[in-house]
């Protein structure tokens, strides 16, 4: 089979070919012409056999190699030989007439017949098998289109059902999306819902402190404020956000700011400063402040609290003068103890001598009221003894009570 093949596309045997097709072409149109194709390969097509000699073919091959184009020789008395190259078959084509089959006219017209013979033919044979082609390219080209319509119809069907499942995908995340961002939606209303409880508690939380508290930009200027801080400033929020800190005048930040100037940045810790109102009173303050920043260390601000210690200083100095004071009574007092003790002491030596001395008479007194009343006396004497018995006993009485307390505050 595929030794057939080769022999079919040989170049050898299509020029043979079409060699033959040439040769029945001018048999057909110049039946009295006896023709030969001889190739440059020495490969010979007979149209007629012993039309040449080998000498007549071998002068006309010369000729035609030498002069490109259609030659003659002189062939017999009355004969005459042609040659013409054909360069699409690279071949020469030899032909001639049998003598007395033409007549004078036909002799001049006849090799122009041939060579026009030639000449057309292989235009005419291309011309065909280009027809041929374009016929085979179209039954090709109609193959092909049936092929493609059939794949179209199919990719067409397929694509159908794909945009049906793509749709069908569609809808079902379409709906899946609507049921993500629902919820995404609901989460960030309760999330945004937290952020503002979050931010009103923590502004009440501000609100409510006990101590001032603002923060800055990086240019310094206020950005928000408690309400401890307007009170002990005097400033309002609104006319205070959107100022430079430096209105404040503070004493450790005069020169520069320890948060945002020059190389070693730190904060601020217990601080002693002093700030002026918006009055123009100063305040002296005990600070703590530090810088704010975002997630890759950038510095974005800073954040300051104070309290208010003017009048708590006032409230020392004067506790201070009030302590000397006090110091100056108790030293007083402790002088005045001193005299104290010793009146006393003396007031409890006398009372106790004075005691001493005013019980021993008493006792005598006492002790002869007795001895009258075993007497005997008349009931008015007697009363009478009985009464002044009973007089120095209450007198006796408290002079023991009043001896007893000195010996007690002995």
């Amino acid at each position: 089979m595929i030794s057939v093949l080769n022999s079919i596309f040989d170049d050898g045997s299509h020029q043979t070919m079409q060699g033959q097709k040439l040769l029945e072409c001018i048999n057909t149109y110049v039946p009295d012409a006896m023709v030969e194709l001889v190739f440059s390969d020495d490969r010979t097509v007979f149209g007629r056999e012993g039309a040449f000699s080998k000498s007549t073919r071998k002068r006309l091959l010369k000729n035609v190699a030498k002069d490109k184009k259609m030659v003659s020789v002189a062939v017999g008395e009355n004969g005459c030989a042609y040659a013409i190259p054909v360069k699409t078959l690279d071949a020469v084509l030899l032909f001639a007439f049998r003598e007395l089959s033409l007549d004078s006219a036909a002799t001049a017209y006849a090799p122009t017949v041939v060579q026009l013979c030639t000449e057309l033919f292989l235009p005419y044979e291309a011309l065909h098998q280009e027809k041929e082609y374009r016929m085979t390219q179209q039954r090709q080209l109609n193959r092909k289109i049936r092929v493609l319509e059939k794949s179209y119809l199919e990719i067409l069907a397929d694509n159908h059902r794909q945009h049906q499942v793509i749709q069908k995908k569609q809808a079902d995340y379409s709906k899946t999306l609507k049921v993500e961002i629902a919820r995404q939606t609901e989460e960030l209303q309760k999330a945004n819902v937290c952020l503002e409880i979050n931010n009103q508690l923590q502004q009440k939380i501000l609100d409510n402190a006990a101590t001032a508290i603002f923060t800055v930009d990086v240019m310094g200027r206020i950005t928000s404020v408690n309400k401890e801080f307007c009170s002990i400033t005097g400033f309002s929020k609104d006319g205070i956000l959107g100022r430079e800190c430096t209105l404040l005048r503070s004493t450790l930040c005069r020169d520069n700011c320890p948060l945002f100037d020059g190389d070693e940045r730190k904060p601020i810790i217990k601080e002693q400063d002093t700030i002026y109102t918006n009055d123009g009173r100063p305040r002296v303050i005990i600070k703590n402040a530090d810088s704010l920043s975002d997630d890759s260390g950038r510095i974005t601000g800073g954040v300051e609290s104070f309290v208010d210690v003017t009048n708590l200083i006032e409230a020392r100095k004067s506790l201070e003068k009030t302590n000397q004071q006090l110091v100056h009574a108790i030293e007083h007092a402790e002088e005045m103890k001193g005299q104290a003790e010793f009146a006393n002491k003396a007031k409890s030596e006398f009372l106790a001598a004075m005691s001493h001395e005013i019980r021993t008479p008493m006792n005598a007194v006492i002790g002869f009221t007795d001895i009258l009343l075993e007497t005997s006396l008349n009931p008015e004497q007697k009363e009478h003894a009985c009464a002044i018995k009973q007089g120095g006993e209450a007198l006796l009485s408290l002079i023991n009570d009043i001896l007893d307390f000195s010996k007690i505050e002995a």
